[in-house]
């Protein structure tokens, strides 16, 4: 479930300009984690963030991100694993 999602814009950008969207994991916790992007055009146009709950649809229950994807975040992103005791 998106929680959170926040942008910035740092510059304008014009109709039919070309741009490159950079995403990454920021950090993991126990059953959210929050993913950091940006937009460019040489330089760059913007930047945010979004929050994201690990959930059932179904019955809204949260879930524990396992420790398999937690390890696949960090080592594709970098990302920063907190503990449970962080949230």
């Amino acid at each position: 479930m998106l929680k959170d999602v926040g942008f910035t814009y740092d510059r304008a950008l014009m109709h039919g300009d070309k741009v490159l969207v950079t995403a990454r994991v920021a950090w993991v916790r126990r059953s959210s984690f929050r993913m950091e992007f940006a937009v460019w055009n040489g330089s760059r146009v913007g930047h945010g963030h979004a929050l994201f709950i690990w959930l059932v649809n179904q019955t809204g229950e949260r879930v524990t991100v396992s420790d398999e994807l937690r390890n696949k975040m960090s080592e594709l992103d970098g990302c920063e694993l907190l503990s449970v005791s962080a949230q």
